[in-house]
């Protein structure tokens, strides 16, 4: 009998000091890969998506486009497409134009993005910011 008990005591220490390396394999298996995406209104208030998932070909303007979707997202005014897009509004507040004006601008991994938000390609774990502020090229 103490000869069962023993045997059944190894097995299940056995068992309970696997299971954290299958879980660990399992959770490796099925994360998907993410960007994040923070709106800073330029006034003390942001936004943060901190779990967009990544798909191969994914831009900056394809997060605004997701945002847009989530119950506590934002909206978002752009016109033409691709290398041309342009981001005229966020969340209702208008890009002022000219030189002096705050306008929307966006930054991946914290270098100010050199081309459309429609042509810039991202990476899983990139981290996209789009700022209200003075361009200042």
């Amino acid at each position: 009998m103490n000869r069962r008990r023993t045997l059944l005591w190894i097995a299940a220490c056995a068992c309970c000091a696997l299971l954290p390396l299958r879980a660990a394999e399992v959770g490796k298996a099925s994360a998907q890969p993410t960007v994040q995406m923070v709106i800073d209104y330029h006034d003390g208030v942001e936004k943060h998506f901190t779990a967009i998932p990544h798909t191969a070909g994914m831009t900056v303007a394809d997060c605004l486009t997701y945002a847009a979707k989530h119950p506590h997202g934002v909206k978002h005014a752009s016109t033409g497409r691709g290398a041309t897009l342009f981001v005229g509004a966020i969340d209702g507040m208008e890009n002022e134009g000219g030189t002096d004006g705050k306008n929307w601008v966006y930054y991946v991994n914290d270098r100010k993005g050199n081309k459309s938000c429609g042509a810039h390609e991202l990476k899983a774990g990139d981290q996209v910011k789009w700022r209200f502020e003075v361009f200042e090229p």
